[in-house]
């Protein structure tokens, strides 16, 4: 067996992926012609999509400057660029902002919350892509620039990820005439990369590069996930059914769906939590017969419902019930606020773990389907609902049976929720 060795198989993480973008770019300078023009081609074909352009300056990393990653200024961005281009005798500038991505996804923006007294709550947070895209459109500088955000995600391409979080903000600010600048939102994949290095044949280290991301590919390609049983028209399908379901508005409930997977974390699977505060509020404030105390547990927590894809064969569908009072949803703050007042913070949790008990046993007699409590760092899940006869439907028969087993967790949460408060 012939030895073969890779540096870039033992630099896997999104560092890595920055480096390895910034050393083509930089090589835009290169004294070798043949760097040279593999960065300027690359540049064609991974940014530009367009090999009639003429690339005359990156004036960020001309003279020997470095300055290329995690600018402040457009919000801590992976990797900016301020390219001067020629096209069709014309010249153009561009800031291109690129966020790296391996196995994590855009971080979503959190809206101020309201209770059910109509008084705004919580932290209101910007999305990730929001805070890159705001600085650069900022920037008094370059406010003639034309703007370029690139989203460079190498594993686990799913198009729910992309509707759920990137999508709406495609929409929102390309062609806006409120912003008046020309935007572009795009994304690129190991596809991108690879044939923006496809023509690269004896510099060494992008060889290497290439023939990494390649393996990469393959590894992809192998990787069999229920989320693939889903293709893009599906998703948006479930999208609308979902917001139908609980009565969402597409415009004023931005952020009531959002696709995770938690920490990051690779060993864990994808989610798609809907929040389900207000759907709660709304059917307890109209329930008259209740205990005060108990009343007011369940309208300062935080209640969402999982679907929790595990495989090509399962799914589970759970109640979460988040461990944080209304003003600290972030589960750092949660946990410094119970440090300082310890007393206070494990009584409240008593409380919710008393409930959330509750919960289980009556939910437990109902349906042999729903499992025990099980706690997790930032949440307690209420319950799950398993669904184990998903081998042999897909498309819009998977979105049916899914929105039915929402439904179904929904209301049966409801009616137990009313018994847990009534004045017996």
């Amino acid at each position: 067996m012939k030895f073969k060795s890779n540096l870039f198989n033992y630099a896997t993480s999104e560092l890595s992926q920055d480096a390895i973008l910034c050393y083509i770019f930089k090589n835009f300078y290169s004294e070798n012609k043949e760097e040279k023009e593999c960065s300027i081609n690359f540049i064609k074909k991974f940014i530009f999509k367009d090999d009639n352009i003429q690339v005359k300056e990156i004036n960020n990393l001309k003279n020997n400057n470095d300055s290329i990653k995690q600018y402040s200024k457009y919000g801590y961005i992976d990797i900016y660029l301020d390219i001067e281009i020629e096209k069709e005798n014309k010249k153009e500038n561009w800031l291109i902002l690129i966020e790296d991505k391996t196995e994590t996804f855009l971080h979503p923006r959190i809206k101020k919350e309201k209770n059910i007294y109509g008084e705004e709550i919580g932290k209101e947070v910007a999305g990730q892509l929001d805070r890159e895209i705001n600085g650069a459109i900022n920037d008094k500088k370059k406010a003639d620039y034309n703007i370029m955000y690139i989203l460079f995600k190498t594993k686990e391409n799913y198009e729910m990820q992309y509707f759920y979080n990137f999508d709406f903000y495609k929409a929102e600010y390309e062609k806006n005439p409120q912003i008046n600048r020309n935007i572009e939102i795009h994304r690129r994949d190991i596809d991108d990369f690879l044939d923006a290095l496809k023509d690269v044949k004896d510099n060494i280290i992008l060889q290497m590069i290439r023939e990494y991301y390649e393996n990469l590919k393959i590894d992809e390609k192998n990787t069999k996930k229920l989320l693939e049983k889903l293709n893009y028209e599906d998703v948006k399908k479930l999208d609308e059914c979902l917001r139908k379901t609980f009565d969402f508005d597409s415009k004023e409930d931005d952020g009531v769906i959002i696709f995770f997977r938690p920490d990051g974390n690779s060993k864990q699977p994808y989610k798609t939590r809907i929040n389900i505060d207000k759907n709660i509020k709304n059917e307890i404030k109209n329930y008259i017969p209740y205990i005060e105390e108990k009343k007011e547990l369940i309208e300062k927590s935080h209640w969402g419902i999982d679907i929790e894809w595990i495989d090509s064969s399962k799914i589970e569908i759970s109640v979460v019930l988040n461990m944080c009072e209304e003003k600290d949803c972030n589960y750092m703050s949660y946990t410094k606020l119970c440090n300082k007042n310890k007393e206070k913070y494990e009584r409240k949790s008593e409380r919710k773990i008393e409930l959330i008990d509750i919960l289980n046993t009556n939910l437990a007699q109902k349906n042999e389907n729903y499992c025990k409590l099980k706690k997790e760092k930032k949440a307690l899940k209420i319950l799950n609902y398993k669904m184990e006869c998903l081998p042999s439907i897909t498309g819009n028969e998977l979105v049916k049976v899914i929105i039915e087993t929402v439904e179904k967790v929904y209301n049966d949460l409801i009616k137990v929720l009313e018994e847990y408060v009534e004045v017996k």
